[in-house]
């Protein structure tokens, strides 16, 4: 099964109980872990939008500096740029 870095660490805080979830959140989860088996996965992708939120985006107001993106953010961006599927 294909890894995930973020997706792969969040499911597993939400597993162990370390992290409370609603219903909804669950589902996602156990699609998400469908989508591993069915689709490709590219983690070049995610990681090239979030190194360039992190380095390339700051706020615009106060003394906040870089932005850094929680584990929930990173996951987010994950499951939406990371998955692509092949036309036949």
């Amino acid at each position: 099964m294909v890894e995930m870095r973020y997706f792969d660490k969040y499911a597993q805080l939400v597993y162990s109980g370390k992290i409370r979830v609603c219903e909804l959140t669950m589902k996602s989860i156990k699609r998400v872990e469908r989508y591993k088996e069915q689709y490709i996965f590219k983690q070049e992708e995610v990681d090239k939008r979030i190194e360039f939120i992190e380095e390339e985006c700051s706020n615009t107001k106060g003394l906040a500096g870089k932005l850094h993106l929680a584990l929930p953010q990173k996951v987010w961006l994950e499951t939406t740029w990371g998955f692509y599927h092949t036309v036949e």
